[in-house]
């Protein structure tokens, strides 16, 4: 037979950093990027294939003769020659049924002469695999893979001679894959010894390995570069940040130059990414050199250079002017925030404009309200921002601004005082339609514009997912508590192929309060059995993957390019419980997005009688008002006799005088610098800032309460609570804060 003459596949190689303008204090995002392709053909690269059996006592049966059987299918998919196989099987010891060879029939003659037998050596395996990968029969230029299949876990040895084993095949640029077999596997090992965890593929039956097989020919065939050498000479302007590393593999470092190692990339793009931090203000290139050498799909040393992008650095000024809207609520500010960079505790929703800071699900075709807070960490005051909303339908990987529906009501925040913030909202008319949608918050002004359109890497913008519902959830004064029966939560959301190309991607579903009763379950639809393994989650006779324990994770979901499929989460929990379940997607190591579904319930008050010992003190009587910003004087539901002490202390919310023009804040009122600004003519206690809680009892004279204290009461009556400003001033105040008031003597 004629060896067929092999196209050249190509690889391209780009590098970029992010943001172009950074902050002295922030970080820079690096990316390269190698996109593989190759034609067109039937037959591609050739290969060398080493097929590693578990033979042990556990295999006799129909489970060796399902993995000759799958075993044949992929060796019928070879194209012998130029394609070379090898047969190793092991047990007490590892044995090497044939040496690489072009001949199809000597491959698969040794793949029907293994018997099983014994214990499990996997180790011995592995060596005997590496030994055979690394002689004389190896062809350079063919791309080199080895395939484990084993149904338990090693015996005779320990996990870390199977880890040092694998070692060796990672450090000679081998691609290892692993397939384990029935639901007495160590998946945790396996994943961890593969190449990369999609390399790890899971059969929970013998009659599934003949599907996996077959995948895995096509995953081997489509190699454009192997045996991949990448380094990257940091310029001396900045800072390799530790443990920042991302995507397909992780570097050696060595003073400022890194350098990854990896046996091959697919078709499509394949990226790495790591973060520096700038040491000196001015425009610098990220890099002195970088470079990429491998080996093409005919065998040939190949070097290609990336470019050199080049970043501008600011902020060396004593003065530091930013404001942001937090990513997370580890968010500072600081460049990047982090994941998850999709929740941003900065925006939520309500379902009336109450002035109210706790999330809710929105219903579909109503009007709801969005709201966003904008903070000022930096030294300067910052003036005349622009605030905008917009919102897209569920994807991830969605792009600026094609992706983005603007809203049409925009809000400018006059300005916001060094340490303070502003919370404005606009209405949403919201789609009737249920399911996820994502919000989307900008922010700029003169003095701080935004730098970048990646939101982990830009503190002005912002996004948080959520779920619009279609079902009537409590009112404020509703409660859930009496509702011990459980109830079902149905949430779709979208995984997403954010490549043009074929690609692997993984899913990890986390939980926060779910009760231990819960059950979980994951409808995958079109992405049945397209995953290589699954971790804490079990595929059931319906169809549905139940969900064992958390995180979860879906891995190796093979994507066409540009996929989209939608998948559903059923959650049954009690109906007064409340649980936050987050989804994420990494394509190639590198987190794409993510959404988050909560159950929200309101606070329901428990009332439970109190039973007093002899010579116990009367606990204190305390109540939980809400004070309206927009309301003159207010009862807390409190009465206290004259000479009675009374604390006062801030729970929640925030509330302002003018939020047009002004900030939100809590009850201790405006700062200083703020306050000044505001016409002094509405103010109902002169000598406190606007905002402040004033306080009352009957009809004695307003006390200053602010943000908590302790206090007296000269008169006997209820106490009455209100904001510091007038009535006749309140048209355009807004907001409620929620404070506790107690009664703690007699």
């Amino acid at each position: 037979m004629a060896t067929p003459s092999f196209p050249t596949c190509t690889v391209v190689v780009d590098k970029i950093a992010y943001p172009s303008l950074a902050r002295i204090d922030g970080q820079i995002g690096v990316t390269l990027r190698l996109s593989g392709d190759c034609p067109n053909s039937e037959v591609k690269a050739p290969l060398d294939v080493t097929l590693i059996i578990d033979r042990s006592q556990s295999m006799c049966g129909t489970k060796l003769n399902q993995a000759q059987e799958a075993g044949k299918q992929f060796l019928d998919s070879m194209a012998f020659p130029p394609d070379q196989a090898a047969i190793v099987s092991f047990a007490n010891t590892a044995q090497l049924h044939s040496g690489l060879t072009g001949s199809r029939t000597q491959a698969t003659n040794a793949l029907y002469n293994i018997v099983c037998g014994g214990f499990s050596r996997m180790d011995s395996g592995l060596t005997s695999a590496y030994a055979e990968m690394s002689g004389p029969r190896r062809v350079a230029g063919h791309t080199p893979a080895i395939i484990l299949l084993t149904d338990g876990n090693p015996e005779g040895a320990y996990a870390d001679d199977v880890r040092a084993a694998a070692n060796q095949i990672h450090a000679a640029g081998i691609a290892l894959y692993t397939v384990g077999l029935g639901s007495d596997v160590n998946a945790t090992l396996l994943r961890e010894i593969a190449t990369s965890p999609d390399y790890f593929y899971q059969s929970p039956s013998p009659d599934d390995l003949a599907q996996i097989y077959t995948r895995l020919a096509g995953e081997i065939r489509n190699v454009p570069a192997a045996n991949i050498d990448l380094t990257d000479v940091v310029a001396p302007e900045f800072e390799i940040v530790p443990n920042s590393f991302s995507g397909a593999a992780v570097p050696q470092v060595n003073g400022q130059t890194l350098t990854w190692n990896f046996p091959q990339i697919s078709e499509g793009s394949t990226e790495v990414s790591f973060s520096v931090k700038p040491t000196q203000c001015g425009t610098f290139a990220v890099n002195s050199s970088a470079t990429a050498r491998y080996d093409d799909n005919r065998g040939n040393r190949q070097s290609l250079t990336f470019p050199v992008p080049a970043v501008t650095v600011d902020g060396c000024s004593v003065d530091l002017t930013d404001m942001y809207i937090r990513d997370n609520n580890s968010d500072t500010g600081q460049i990047p925030s982090g994941n998850p960079w999709w929740l941003s505790p900065d925006i939520w929703v309500r379902h009336t404009d109450d002035g109210g800071t706790q999330h809710v699900n929105p219903q579909a075709g109503q009007r709801n309200y969005i709201y966003a807070r904008i903070w000022n960490r930096g030294t300067t005051t910052i003036t005349d921002i622009d605030v905008s909303f917009y919102f897209a339908n569920s994807g991830l990987g969605l792009t600026w601004p094609n992706a983005w529906n603007p809203l049409p009501a925009t809000r400018r925040i006059p300005f916001i005082a060094p340490g303070g913030f502003a919370i404005v909202s606009v209405p949403w008319d919201t789609p009737n339609i249920v399911g996820h949608f994502c919000l989307f918050v900008r922010i700029t002004s003169a003095q701080d514009p935004i730098r970048d359109n990646r939101v982990e890497w830009d503190n002005n913008i912002a996004q948080r997912n959520l779920d619009i519902i279609d079902y009537p959830q409590p009112t404020d004064g509703a409660c859930r508590l009496d509702q011990s029966d459980a109830y079902t939560d149905v949430i779709a959301f979208d995984v997403v192929n954010t490549l043009t190309t074929s690609t692997s991607v993984d899913v990890a579903i986390t939980e926060t309060g779910l009760p231990d009763a819960a059950q979980v379950w994951l409808t995958p639809g079109a992405l049945a059995n397209r995953w290589s393994s699954l971790d804490g989650l079990i595929l059931e006779s319906d169809g549905r993957l139940r969900i064992t324990r958390f995180p979860a994770k879906l891995y190796g979901i093979r994507l066409n390019p540009s996929e989209e499929r939608s998948v559903s989460l059923e959650i049954e929990a009690p109906g007064n419980s409340r649980f936050t379940v987050g989804f994420s997607e990494s394509v190639r190591g590198n987190v794409v997005g993510g959404n988050s579904y909560q159950r929200y319930l309101p606070i329901c008050p428990i009332a439970l009688p109190i039973v007093l010992k002899s010579g116990t003190s009367v606990p204190p009587l305390c109540y939980n008002p809400t004070v309206d910003a927009t309301v003159g004087w207010q009862s807390s539901s409190l009465s206290l006799t004259k000479g009675d002490s009374f604390s006062v202390t801030y729970q929640s919310g925030l509330w302002s005088v003018d939020w047009r023009q002004f900030s939100f804040v809590g009850t201790e009122g405006y700062p200083t610098e703020e306050d000044a600004k505001i016409f002094q003519g509405c103010k109902y206690a002169n000598s406190a800032p606007y905002a402040t809680l004033l306080g009352r009892v009957g009809g004695a004279g307003h006390q200053i309460l602010g943000r908590q204290g302790t206090f007296s009461a000269s008169e006997t009556g209820p106490l009455y609570l209100r904001i510091n400003d007038q009535d006749r001033c309140q048209e355009d105040n807004q907001g409620v804060v929620v404070v506790q008031v107690c009664k703690i003597k007699q």
